[in-house]
């Protein structure tokens, strides 16, 4: 379960192509923050610092906090994949510093949604100017430079696979699963903070081919985007897939009721990658694919009222002990949330969440479960 910031959310629009880089010629290393799999850059606008997040599977974005007097350029309806429709302006931005480089005149979404004050950030650094560059992700070396020129003795010894590219700029992949089902269309999506998901339909094909040798099933909320929490059921499965012509390790993939699946900023931890136009190139980093999927069960959220199981796993410990969905958590190892301080409060999501054991307290005072991490999926 995973955050994905937009998903099948925007129709053809050529204002996407608008803007110029420069200089002409560069090679500019970020400094940047690589947290929970997602990426975090500082900007510049109208001298003013702003926080944003790397997103190749979004158009820019900047929220109300970026000030500026910002022309609308179009306003539209966008839509997510489960048919929410939200209306928004698109303004034009005539000047953003990425380091020592500079944007000028490009269009940028103009929105307030949830998951930017969830995140903490001011606005997306969006497939639209992501795509005017050469991008080459080294994660595990803590680097990303962006440059106009690609060497061909960079990408020796890479394996890459072909690029389409859509109207937003967002790199889109061809990939084939078990060796026989394939699919066009998958975005490169940093926005996205796991591995991979893989479409509701694609699952649909590989279990009516008797594909899998086992999956396990979910529910709840199963993912966030712009327009909120997707409520519904999941499942999760080891996954065997091919990239170009290089074969990856066998995964563990989620299951997401989108209209293509999703390759996600995950991804890097594991592959150096560097994408150039058309092509998309990979290279292990020589970090394991994580083949367990090790859980207590549950997924939480948060009301007004505090902490509540959103999320649950069929057949986990916690379901055999009589968890529930919407089950209210009164406290975390003895320590009731405290809904003045948010930090605090995520603390304790983030123990129920990573610890081995927690001890919580569900629905009435004094009724005490103890849950316990456990395998509930590997890829063997």
């Amino acid at each position: 379960m995973g955050i994905l910031i937009f998903s099948n959310a925007f129709s053809q629009k050529g204002i996407f192509k608008y803007g110029t880089l420069s200089p002409e010629h560069y090679k500019e290393n970020l400094t940047f923050e690589y947290i929970k799999d997602l990426i975090f850059i500082n900007v510049e606008i109208n001298k003013k610092t702003y926080r944003f997040l790397v997103d190749t599977g979004a158009p820019t974005i900047i929220s109300s906090k970026v000030k500026g007097d910002f022309k609308i350029v179009q306003q539209d309806e966008i839509t997510d994949a489960s048919k929410n429709t939200q209306s928004v302006n698109y303004v034009l931005i005539p000047q953003m510093n990425l380091g020592a480089l500079t944007y000028r005149n490009f269009s940028a979404m103009r929105s307030d949604m949830e998951l930017l004050q969830e995140l903490n950030i001011d606005g997306i650094l969006g497939a639209n100017l992501i795509r005017k560059s050469i991008w080459d992700f080294d994660i595990v070396h803590h680097k990303i430079m962006i440059s106009d020129y690609l060497n061909t003795e960079t990408v020796k010894g890479f394996d890459f696979a072909k690029i389409k590219t859509l109207e937003t700029g967002t790199p889109a992949l061809t990939l084939v699963y078990f060796n026989s089902i394939k699919e066009h269309g998958i975005y490169f999506d940093t926005g996205y903070n796991g591995l991979f998901y893989l479409t509701d339909s694609i699952f649909e094909k590989v279990s009516k081919k008797k594909l899998l040798k086992k999956k396990i099933e979910g529910a709840g909320q199963v993912s966030k985007s712009a327009f909120g929490t997707e409520v519904g059921t999941t499942y999760m499965l080891p996954l065997e897939m091919k990239l170009g012509k290089h074969p990856i390790p066998t995964f563990l993939s989620d299951v997401n009721k989108d209209e293509e699946s999703n390759l996600g900023c995950e991804w890097l931890q594991y592959y150096h990658t560097i994408i150039s136009k058309d092509k998309f190139y990979f290279k292990s980093n020589g970090k394991k694919i994580n083949s367990q999927f090790i859980t207590n069960g549950i997924n939480t959220g948060r009301d007004s009222k505090g902490l509540y199981i959103s999320f649950l796993w069929k057949n986990s410990a916690a379901d055999k002990k009589g968890l529930r969905l919407n089950d209210r958590i009164l406290s975390v190892d003895q320590q009731a949330p405290d809904l003045r301080n948010p930090e605090a409060v995520k603390e304790l999501e983030d123990k129920i969440k990573e610890n081995k054991k927690v001890l919580l307290e569900i629905n009435t005072k004094g009724n005490f479960i103890e849950l316990k991490s456990e395998i509930l999926l590997d890829t063997l």
